[in-house]
């Protein structure tokens, strides 16, 4: 791939997507022993409401409406992917194209802390995301969120030019529904991604 052309995001991603486990978390099975064992009870009834609550696996220090995977620990990009309620969780084409654009910078999974969450009406930043990027260090942050959110974030209303929050460097280029309604300005993202990529 030449430095003036984009990447090709147009196809689906050939990777496998993982499937939850049908298998009850080991929370319920602790409960279960407990019950038998200690308490001697041979026949246990629960609503249904409390199982699903206790099959149901959500990280402890994530937030409701946000996604943090990956750790700074050997990542080199902080990507940020604010997303209207109707697109979280990630998935789909805007999943792939995401993937397609992270693979074009040449990074890996354990290269890249990806953080999502939803927004409504308003935007809103889960206090998380700023102690994220406060600790980003020497990294670059990468923002897929178009003119309003670097507004927001960076009081910058160019795309493709670095900002600055929470004492740390923030380029935002188009959000990904953009990308999608508009390929148009694909070209012009790759351009970003480019200029993030100097600084990895």
């Amino acid at each position: 791939m030449s430095s003036n052309e984009a990447p090709d995001c147009s196809q689906p991603s050939s990777q496998p997507s993982s499937q939850p486990s049908s298998q009850p978390s080991s929370q319920v099975e602790n409960i279960l022993n407990y019950c038998r064992t200690v308490l001697g009870l041979d026949r246990i009834l629960l609503p249904a409401s409390a199982l699903t609550s206790l099959t149901q696996e959500e990280p402890l220090d994530e937030a409701p409406g946000l996604e943090i995977r990956g750790s700074l620990s050997g990542a080199r990009l902080i990507a940020l992917v604010p997303l209207h309620a109707e697109e979280f969780p990630l998935r789909g084409e805007t999943k792939t194209l995401l993937e397609k654009m992270l693979q074009a910078m040449k990074l890996g999974p354990t290269q890249v802390v990806l953080v999502t969450w939803q927004y409504g009406d308003e935007f809103m930043i889960p206090d998380e995301i700023g102690q994220l990027v406060g600790g980003a260090g020497a990294r670059p942050v990468l923002v897929f969120g178009g003119v309003a959110v670097a507004q927001r974030l960076s009081q910058n209303e160019t795309l493709g030019q670095w900002g600055i929050w929470a004492e740390s460097r923030v380029l935002t280029t188009f959000s990904l529904r953009e990308l999608l309604r508009s390929p148009e300005q694909k070209r012009l993202a790759w351009v970003h991604l480019q200029t993030v990529m100097k600084h990895l």
